[in-house]
């Protein structure tokens, strides 16, 4: 059974909202709650967003995606990784 698209971005929207919100109350990035309320919702384990409704949503995830990767990218800091970089081996090969 399909579920209706607005009923489908309604929910995503809602569930992952709360689920980052909870994951950050616990101390871990709002990122891992929308990981996990993602793979809740998915057809592979409590079905549901039926599949047909996520093949539906294919403009909708390539635009999620990018705002995830905008999230994740946004919570880097330049000055650790060169931390980073001094301490590795062969480091000549690292131009932090």
């Amino acid at each position: 059974m399909e579920m209706n698209l607005g009923l489908a971005i309604g929910t995503i929207i809602v569930i992952g909202f709360l689920g980052g919100l909870v994951t950050e109350e616990i101390k871990f990035p709002r990122i891992t709650g929308y990981i996990i309320i993602g793979i809740l919702l998915s057809p592979s384990l409590l079905n549901i967003i039926s599949a047909e409704t996520i093949e539906n949503l294919d403009i909708m995830t390539n635009i999620v995606l990018g705002i995830i990767v905008f999230l994740i990218g946004g919570g880097l800091r330049l000055e650790p990784i060169r931390k980073l970089g001094k301490t590795l081996p062969g480091q000549q090969f690292f131009k932090v």
